[in-house]
């Protein structure tokens, strides 16, 4: 039978076992959100600010040309 560790993994512990990019951090905290918003956790004005925090800016969005 084998046992973890009774300490945390930080999530750049994670990403540089895996390889990944930090593409499904991203997924999963999008998911976070709306699940807090959905429960009334957080408000709608809250959730859109973190959302575009974690997205970054749009793309193509270059300024004024």
């Amino acid at each position: 039978m084998t046992t973890r560790p009774s300490g945390g993994i930080t999530s750049a512990e994670t990403d540089s076992e895996s390889g990944s990019d930090g593409d499904t951090d991203v997924a999963r905290d999008l998911f976070a959100l709306k699940v807090m918003r959905d429960r009334g956790l957080i408000s709608q004005a809250d959730y859109d600010t973190r959302r575009a925090e974690l997205l970054g800016p749009p793309a193509g969005d270059g300024g004024p040309g």
